[in-house]
C-alpha cells in the first residue's frame, strides 16, 4: 500500500468512528427519552413520587447526550417543575429546580417558537410552579396566550387558559375559556367537569 492509500484508510476509519459515536449518543439520548416519558406516564397512574425522580434522572441523561434537542428540553423542564412543587419544603432545591424548569422550557421556545406544545409544557409547570409563588399563574396565562396566537383551534390551550383563570379567581373567564374549549372539542371531558364544578 502507498502512504496515499494509508492515510485515505485512516481518515475513513476515523470518520466512521466519529459517526458511530455521534449516531450511538442520539440512539442512547432517545432511549433515555422514551424511559423518561414512560415514567411520566407511571406516574400519572400510580401519583407515586419515585416515579417523579426517575423521569427527571431519565430526561437529565437525555438531556445530556442531546442538549440541543428542543423535545427532550421541553419535557425535562417540566418534568422539573413536578420535582420542584415536590420538593417545595426545601425552598433552596425547589428555586433551583423552578429556575431550570424555567430555562429548558424557555430555550424549546426559543429554539421552535411555533411550536405549541414547548409552550403548553411551559404552561403546566408554571402552573405546578404556582403552588410555591401565584405569581407564576401570570406567566402562565401569557404563555397559553401566546400559543392560542399560534394555535387557535386548540382545545387543550383554551382549556389551560380556563384553568388558570379560575386559579386567579376569575371564574366567568374561566367558565367562558371551558365553553370555547368544549366548542372546539365537544368530547373533552376535562373541560366537561370543569364546566360542572
Amino acid at each position: 500500500m502507498t502512504n496515499k492509500q494509508i492515510v485515505s484508510i485512516i481518515v475513513v476509519l476515523i470518520t466512521s468512528c466519529w459517526l458511530l459515536i455521534a449516531v450511538g449518543r442520539y440512539w442512547l439520548a432517545d432511549v433515555k427519552y422514551a424511559s423518561g416519558s414512560g415514567a411520566h406516564k407511571a406516574f400519572q397512574i400510580s401519583n407515586d413520587p419515585q416515579y417523579i425522580l426517575s423521569e427527571y434522572q431519565y430526561y437529565l441523561e437525555a438531556y445530556q447526550k442531546n442538549p440541543a434537542e428542543p423535545a427532550i428540553a421541553s419535557d425535562f423542564g417540566l418534568s422539573a417543575a413536578y420535582l420542584a412543587t415536590a420538593m417545595r419544603a426545601q425552598p433552596a432545591t425547589a428555586g433551583q429546580l423552578a429556575s431550570q424548569s424555567l430555562s429548558l422550557s424557555q430555550f424549546s421556545i426559543n429554539a421552535s417558537p411555533k411550536h405549541p406544545n414547548y409552550y403548553k409544557n411551559l404552561t403546566r409547570g408554571l402552573i405546578l410552579m404556582s403552588e410555591m409563588d401565584p405569581s407564576y399563574l401570570d406567566a402562565a396565562k401569557q404563555a397559553m396566550q401566546a400559543a392560542a396566537m399560534i394555535s387557535p383551534t386548540d382545545p387543550r390551550i383554551l382549556y389551560y387558559l380556563g384553568v388558570i383563570t379560575s386559579a386567579q379567581g376569575t371564574t366567568s373567564e374561566a367558565k367562558l375559556y371551558f365553553q370555547k374549549s368544549l366548542d372546539l372539542k365537544p368530547d373533552f371531558l376535562d373541560a366537561q367537569r370543569q364546566l360542572k364544578n
